[in-house]
Order: structure tokens, then C-alpha cells, then sequence
């Protein structure tokens, strides 16, 4: 049976930048950084060619809808998703304290969809 390990990274610590190659055998990388936010959206964190046996990236950057890590993820043939979701998700949740009325999980949809489908022909 495999084993699952999750390492993060940061600018400091045991796990930095620096020694990444200690987990070259990473299977998903999750971004939560800001790097590849706009409007510094040419920014990357990370070489993905570093990790031969990634198999998924998540990048926690919504704006721009593909990240640039996002995007080289899926020139590499990984899948790669980004933060959209989890931006639309986190204000449905954040309501739901601050108005005591939950929202339903086809509204968080129905919004989704609808910011996808605005932002996928911005190109800034």
C-alpha cells in the first residue's frame, strides 16, 4: 500500500524553495501562493519539470483564470485547475456565517459557471 506524505514549502524552514528537489517525486502540487496573480501574471513558483510523476496541479491563483502555472501544467499534458472555485466557494461559506442562511451547492455552481464563462474571454 502507498503511502501519503504532504510536505509544504515556504520562503523559510525545513521545506523552502531552495531544497524543492527533495520532493522531486511529488504526484500533486497545490499552489496558495499569489505568484501568477494579476497583474504580475507571467510569475510562476515552481518548475514543474522538476517533478517528473506530477500528476495534478492546483493553483489557488483565480485571476487570471489559467494561471501560468496552470497553463504550463496542461502544456505538459497534467491535469491543472484553478482557484475560481475556490474563491466562489469560500464567498458562499463566508455569507453563510455572516447571514446564518447557507447557500445551496447549485447556486456556488450556477455562480461558477457564470464567472468561468465571463472570464475565459478576458485577455489582459
Amino acid at each position: 500500500m502507498a503511502t501519503s506524505l504532504v510536505v509544504y514549502y515556504s520562503r523559510k524552514g525545513e521545506n523552502h524553495y531552495g531544497n524543492l528537489h527533495l520532493h522531486a517525486d511529488a504526484s500533486v502540487i497545490v499552489n496558495t501562493t499569489p505568484v501568477g496573480m494579476y497583474p504580475n501574471s507571467e510569475g510562476m513558483p515552481i518548475d514543474l519539470a522538476s517533478f517528473p510523476q506530477l500528476q495534478l496541479v492546483v493553483d489557488a491563483v483565480y485571476n487570471p483564470l489559467r494561471s501560468a502555472l496552470v497553463c504550463d501544467a496542461l502544456e505538459k499534458g497534467i491535469p491543472a485547475v484553478g482557484g475560481l472555485y475556490m474563491l466562489v466557494a469560500q464567498g458562499a461559506h463566508a455569507s453563510a456565517i455572516f447571514t446564518g442562511k447557507p447557500i445551496p451547492s447549485e447556486k456556488v455552481e450556477a455562480v461558477y459557471r457564470t464567472l468561468a464563462r465571463e472570464k475565459e474571454n478576458i485577455f489582459l
